[in-house]
């Protein structure tokens, strides 16, 4: 099974998933008033598909509740989109990113 540690304390934080000696994920929070935003959430690619994005993902929602949060806004790789709305975020718009023609990346709220 694995487990989650804090790595810096701060407003949110960085967070760091082990299973046994070894890093299989890490997921930030960053403070934006008057809620918390999931700054990045990576999974090692041997660890995706066994559970770990989910457990990191509701370590998240209730480290941001833990902080007052009401909602966590979610920047998303577009191959990620489909992760988090199943974990029940919802689209509310996109951003294209500047030089890197054609890339727009989703952006989420999970609301709690």
């Amino acid at each position: 099974d694995a487990t989650i540690a804090a790595v810096r304390q701060a407003i949110g934080g960085t967070y760091v998933a082990e299973r046994g000696d070894r890093i299989v994920g890490f997921y930030g929070l960053k403070a934006h008033a008057p809620d918390l935003v999931l700054d990045f959430m990576f999974v090692t690619r041997s660890a995706i598909g066994g559970g770990i994005g989910r457990i990191m993902f509701d370590h998240a929602v209730n480290s941001a509740k833990r902080l007052g949060a009401t909602t966590m806004e979610i920047e998303s790789d577009p191959h990620a989109e489909g992760f988090y709305r199943a974990m029940g975020a919802k689209r509310i718009g996109a951003r294209m990113i500047q030089g890197v023609p054609g890339r727009i990346l989703p952006l989420l709220e999970m609301t709690f």
